[in-house]
């Protein structure tokens, strides 16, 4: 859905322009940034939270009451208690899984320079969501320019997958340690 946002807005901005509406194509390209962040970080949002809400459904023994308290208590309107956006600080997630898994995650974010830049990328996206709904929407001045917006997306959209993996690589490690 942000990739088909983005060609739209790309499309209605280029019509704005070439129709030489600039007054139009101000004010549009400036609904268009905001609804393209909010898209993304919409987007990551479900991303994240499904990936969770599996992880948990899949740890062994499977308990159904364990996975409802979680569900409920954990990720139910809990995902944007999960990130230190601010600062743009994703060990905050890290840690409430425990130190262990924390520093692994450290571990593997560093040794890969693109999935850092990902990493940050997706964390950039939460931040500047937060700014654009806490800081009164309809005024606030969004830096990025909607292609700016749109490739922070595609670089921030490497992290759920190697979320999800490393959840799973971390926890089979762990299992096999036992």
């Amino acid at each position: 859905m942000v990739d088909h946002l983005y060609q739209e807005f790309s499309r209605l901005m280029s019509y704005l322009l070439e129709a030489k509406e600039q007054s139009l194509e101000i004010t549009a390209n400036e609904q268009c940034r905001k609804a393209l962040l909010l898209a993304a970080a919409s987007y990551f949002e479900d991303e994240i939270t499904k990936i969770v809400t599996n992880w948990v459904a899949a740890l062994k023994p499977h308990n159904q009451q364990v996975e409802n308290w979680v569900q409920l208590t954990g990720i139910a309107r809990c995902y944007h208690r999960w990130f230190k956006w601010e600062r743009r600080d994703g060990r905050a997630f890290d840690g409430l899984l425990g130190t262990l898994f924390k520093d692994y995650m450290r571990e593997q974010v560093q040794a890969d320079a693109e999935l850092e830049k990902a990493f940050r990328d997706f964390l950039e996206i939460g931040d500047s969501r937060n700014r654009l709904v806490h800081q009164n929407f309809g005024s606030f001045t969004l830096e990025k320019t909607t292609d700016e917006i749109y490739s922070l997306f595609q670089s921030a959209k490497r992290f759920p997958p190697f979320l999800a993996q490393k959840l799973n690589d971390f926890c089979n490690v762990q299992l096999a340690q036992e």
